[in-house]
């Protein structure tokens, strides 16, 4: 059985573009650019940051 040119472009339509975090970090640093990293800041330590 084929597939029918309708049910291939439905599939190809469907598929989504993810690159590799590795990669893009890469790609990005290219361009002068960095992902936030995520810092384990404690309650204690954003209390004080943002007390009055």
């Amino acid at each position: 059985m084929k597939k029918s040119e309708a049910e291939n472009q439905t599939q190809l339509a469907s598929r989504k573009f993810s690159p590799q975090l590795k990669n893009l970090q890469v790609s990005m640093s290219y361009e002068g650019l960095s992902l936030k990293a995520k810092q384990g800041k404690t309650l204690e330590v954003l209390r004080r940051q943002y007390a009055r």
